[in-house]
């Protein structure tokens, strides 16, 4: 890929991009917010299917069990909204030391990549082994598609100890490696603007099945609510969807992971975009307007 057409495609599309959600579903209560405000967007994004990512933590106890769980999830939450979309298991294992891991998801991503004149958007909220399994299986990849991540934390952070990232450093590398157009949103700094309180919630969206499902899982999520409020990371990636202007960005070079989890910053790499703010109560209303009418 020529550097002028990778910068072409990290600047906000002027078309309705086909989109595939790579998503852990499961690992808390912000994708399926992310997953709703991708579905009731379609003047911004066609949505072609949902991938399940793997993950783990207390709520799973090994990659397989964390994708099935987010699979799981994501047939729940297109049942609860009457959405016939697509949705594909992931990968059952990080690529970690092992390499690529191939699943339907994988598959599915590439090919819907070959279809259209146009790239296709990932759109990818959790760990980034499905989308760097498909960049490593087929490098023309690349020509394809345009990576929008939210993993890592600010830039200027001390450290990427971020739950995506840490996920599988290894196709975190991939990603910042490969020269894919990539769109990051980090988390702390950027996308932890992002809040909102369970009572917030019940009252802005209680009214439809959809908004009583989603205040529900945040009320659940945390059972002390006093000057509580939740995180709602992944719409970030939806919102620079809807309106980039929501999640302004800017272009830089791409990273260096290290070992330790760190980023370093050499001269002489490929451009990506990273966002750099959230515009917290536009996204809101935006979201939860959407969710009202469902």
């Amino acid at each position: 890929m020529t550097p002028e057409l990778r910068l072409t495609r990290l600047q906000p599309a002027s078309f309705v991009p086909r989109v595939i959600l790579d998503t852990d579903a499961f690992n808390e209560v912000d994708d399926q917010f992310f997953i709703a405000h991708s579905l009731l967007s379609p003047d911004r994004m066609r949505v072609e299917a949902i991938v399940a990512a793997p993950f783990v933590n207390e709520r799973a106890a090994t990659a397989k069990e964390g994708m099935e769980k987010s699979f799981d999830e994501i047939l729940r939450l297109l049942e609860i909204m009457g959405r016939d979309v697509p949705a594909f298991r992931g990968a059952e294992r990080t690529i970690g030391d092992q390499g690529a891991v191939d699943s339907a998801g994988v598959q599915a991503i590439l090919e819907a990549s070959r279809r259209g004149e146009e790239p296709l958007y990932v759109l990818a909220t959790g760990a980034a082994t499905n989308v760097a399994s498909a960049l490593l299986l087929d490098p023309g990849l690349v020509e394809r598609t345009v990576v929008v991540w939210l993993g890592g934390h600010a830039w200027d952070w001390t450290d990427q100890r971020e739950f995506n990232l840490q996920g599988d450093p290894a196709a975190a590398r991939v990603l910042l490696d490969c020269g894919v157009p990539l769109i990051n949103v980090p988390a702390l700094g950027v996308s932890s603007h992002l809040l909102v309180s369970p009572d917030d919630l019940s009252r802005d969206i209680g009214g439809s099945r959809l908004g009583r499902y989603l205040a529900a899982i945040v009320a659940d999520h945390h059972r002390d609510h006093f000057a509580y409020a939740k995180e709602i990371w992944d719409v970030a990636v939806s919102a620079w969807m809807v309106n980039p202007a929501w999640v302004p960005t800017i272009i830089v070079r791409s990273p260096w992971l290290t070992e330790d989890l760190r980023y370093e910053h050499p001269e002489d790499r490929h451009d990506v975009s990273v966002a750099t703010w959230c515009a917290r109560n536009a996204i809101f209303r935006d979201l939860f307007a959407k969710i009202g009418r469902d």
